[in-house]
């Protein structure tokens, strides 16, 4: 128009009754959907962290990560980079979109995989692509930059100046309340509990974190509610730290935020998990346990620890498996037939890779023919390696769990 152009011949897309595809349903992936909605497309979400009761709270319906890249018409990604979200959006991925789905990544570079994301543009599968972040910033000499159908920022999604000044609020805020009420709201690292109850806690805390990963990494569903319990001398310690040390584990590294003992419960409220403690000072196999339990939609998981000596964190049962692992370095958990012959096939995968295993416990439950293995290997292994051990016949499935 400013060049004296009337072109009417221009076409656009509506977005009204389009799909929306939300991968990572944390703060900003819960305002996206509002938003969404608001412009009335139907919005689906991926993000295995999160309970159910969210997602029905926000009217968005959950899906797996293939579902939502095949009925999306576009696509926002909410989620931090981390070892299992980095590529997360790959070549398989965008051969599943719809063609002339859009993408947009405003929130960690490293979570498209951008030579398949300019595959994807330039066969015109992705119609086109809006990028605040890169994986390398500035993105100088990607190839990225020679398509027409991407729109390219510097990394200022959150640069606005209603934004300095609401940050800056927020701070005296926060001050203000802390030197009225005493509460700390985001604070890092300061104990709730005086520093000689957390000095009895201590290594109890460092167990019920241990414990809390594993469950994280054994959970095939959202977690809905945890729960602690303390026996024999373990219940002598303050509950609470030891609670909250076991959402740290389940927490770290599946939110983009730091996990700590200020924050862990309130991240867990938001993700719509629900905390319930329990103390008792009989324990009729050891002198000390703690038991965590996570509950899925449908399906428990149950770990107990104990202290050997008082101070060495081992795992002593998974569900009803006894077993007796040091809960430390990268770990292959599997549930397999109780028959011969299936820990050489195991074994023999992990040794034509080259993996070193350094210790491994079976154990094993006669009325189910089920057994366990829990296998401390040098080094974590591929997901190619986890899947030739997952196709073993004997094999139900198997996990890795670094710690």
């Amino acid at each position: 128009v400013r060049a004296g152009k009337w072109d009417r011949t221009l076409v656009g897309a509506e977005i009204a009754h389009k799909t929306l595809g939300i991968v990572g349903f944390g703060t900003i992936g819960r305002i996206a959907s509002t938003r969404g909605l608001g412009l009335r497309m139907v919005v689906i979400a991926y993000d295995p962290f999160v309970a159910p009761e969210i997602y029905a709270e926000y009217g968005v319906e959950s899906v797996s990560l293939d579902d939502l890249v095949s009925r999306a018409d576009y696509i926002t990604l909410h989620c931090p980079l981390i070892e299992k979200t980095k590529n997360l959006i790959g070549a398989a991925q965008f051969a599943k979109m719809k063609k002339g789905a859009r993408i947009i990544n405003c929130a960690r570079g490293g979570l498209i995989d951008e030579k398949a994301l300019y595959d994807a543009l330039k066969s015109g599968q992705c119609a086109g692509a809006a990028l605040d972040v890169y994986e390398n910033e500035p993105p100088a000499g990607s190839p990225l930059l020679e398509l027409e159908n991407i729109v390219f920022t510097p990394h200022l999604g959150a640069s606005t100046s209603e934004a300095q000044v609401a940050v800056s609020v927020e701070i005296a805020r926060q001050a203000v309340l802390f030197l009225r009420t005493g509460e700390a709201v985001n604070a890092l690292n300061l104990p709730r509990v005086s520093a000689e109850e957390l000095n009895k806690s201590h290594d109890f805390m460092n167990l019920a974190t241990k414990l809390g990963k594993i469950l994280a990494g054994l959970a095939n569903q959202p977690i809905t509610k945890i729960e602690v319990a303390l026996y024999g001398k373990a219940a002598d310690a303050a509950v609470r730290p030891v609670s909250v040390a076991a959402l740290i584990g389940v927490l770290s590294g599946q939110v983009s935020a730091p996990v700590n003992r200020v924050n862990a419960e309130n991240i867990a409220k938001r993700q719509g998990i629900a905390l319930v403690e329990s103390v008792s000072q009989d324990s009729p196999d050891y002198v000390s346990l703690i038991q965590v339990t996570a509950h899925c939609a449908d399906q428990s998981i149950s770990l107990s620890g104990a202290l050997l000596g008082g101070r060495q964190p081992r795992l002593v049962c998974i569900n009803h498996f006894d077993i007796e692992v040091v809960p430390e370095g990268t770990l292959i958990v599997t549930r397999h037939d109780d028959r011969p012959g299936v820990i050489s096939q195991i074994s023999s995968v992990l040794g034509n890779a080259n993996i070193n295993i350094t210790r491994m416990q079976v154990s094993t439950v006669d009325v189910k023919d089920q057994a366990m293995a829990v296998i401390s290997v040098s080094e974590p292994v591929s997901d190619a390696i986890m899947q030739q051990i997952c196709n073993l016949t004997p094999v139900c499935n198997a996990k890795q769990i670094s710690l």
